[in-house]
């Protein structure tokens, strides 16, 4: 067990079924040295037996285990994939980008990001999975600010802000990263 979760296959996992529907555009607002272009993107994802992680509702012990393997002999919580009831994925992105330099490109984007069950089956009820709850592991909102030099010979650099929200991939509360590099 990690952290009084055990983690397991599922060899009755089946694939997803999916119905997708998109409407998106771009604009060339400015061509030339100075470059800039804006997109949008708006989709909706049905999604029919989703595969999600499941994990047994209850406290996580970090003793849990069979005595014999160094546990407490109290029963360690299970996680594994499984085949989920109905699902939404719907949301817009928005991205634009602007040449300031002949090498050197701003970035900008923003996204909602919507995924949610429409339906549970009776085996996952009472587990993690709650019926119309923004799926965690895919922030709701998510932003990014971007600069980079890339000449073809010579000094690159770049950095980037992202921004990511509730129900993040680290189940961490809202949060913002930023990272550079030089070449």
């Amino acid at each position: 067990p990690l952290n009084g979760v055990i983690t397991t296959g599922n060899p009755n996992l089946q694939p997803d079924h999916a119905t997708e529907y998109g409407l998106g555009a771009s604009h060339v607002f400015e061509t030339g040295p100075h470059r800039t272009e804006a997109s949008v993107d708006m989709y909706r994802v049905n999604l029919r037996t989703p595969a999600v992680t499941f994990q047994q509702a209850g406290n996580p012990d970090n003793n849990c285990g069979a005595v014999a393997a160094g546990g407490d002999g109290t029963r360690c919580l299970l996680s594994y994939a499984a085949n989920a009831g109905d699902a939404i994925y719907e949301g817009i992105e928005l991205s634009a980008q602007r040449r300031l330099a002949p090498s050197v490109t701003v970035r900008a984007g923003y996204a909602v990001r919507s995924a949610f069950l429409t339906s549970i089956p009776p085996f996952l009820a009472g587990g993690t999975s709650i019926l119309n709850q923004q799926n965690q592991g895919l922030p709701l909102q998510k932003a990014m600010l971007s600069i980079t030099a890339a000449p073809l010979r010579g000094l690159t650099f770049g950095t980037e802000f992202v921004y990511e929200g509730n129900y993040n991939e680290l189940n961490r509360p809202p949060f913002a990263t930023l990272a550079a590099s030089v070449g």
